[in-house]
């Protein structure tokens, strides 16, 4: 049996729905802004040749006072560290901790956050605690 072309996709169902609602290019509160990120590997190596060292109970930092004009936060975790779901959420709670310490900060401040092999698994709490505790150490040494 012949269908004409205006007729040949009559027969399918329609799809009701709905289109997806347009997706908005303004990043998402959970993330970090890229003006508070490290990003490039130099400037992780920058930190680490050039920069003074913290260690904290769950956590290393290295840092320097660079010339940012608002704190900046690297992560590194090697895969030693454990498996993927492991560095995620440590690197999950280190954003999360860094958040709530940055107003805490100097501004010129660039720092990478290294787990520790000896301590406990980190948590948001003993992360923020290290932060404190770093943030009362350059104030004190700024002085």
């Amino acid at each position: 049996m012949w269908i004409s072309q205006t007729d040949e996709h009559s027969l399918r169902q329609k799809n009701h729905q709905p289109p997806p609602p347009p997706r908005s290019q303004a990043s998402s509160p959970l993330t970090l802004p890229a003006t508070a990120r490290l990003k490039k590997r130099y400037e992780f190596l920058n930190i680490m040749r050039k920069g003074r060292k913290f260690q904290g109970s769950c956590v290393n930092i290295s840092y320097i006072l660079g010339r940012a004009n608002r704190p900046r936060l690297g992560i590194m975790v090697s895969r030693a560290y454990g498996k993927a779901h492991l560095r995620n959420r440590f690197k999950r709670c280190c954003r999360e901790a860094f958040r709530h310490a940055q107003h805490e900060l100097p501004i010129n401040l660039e720092f990478s956050l290294i787990p520790r092999r000896s301590a406990p698994a980190p948590t948001l709490d003993l992360i923020l605690v290290d932060l404190k505790k770093f943030s009362n150490h350059l104030a004190h040494e700024t002085q």
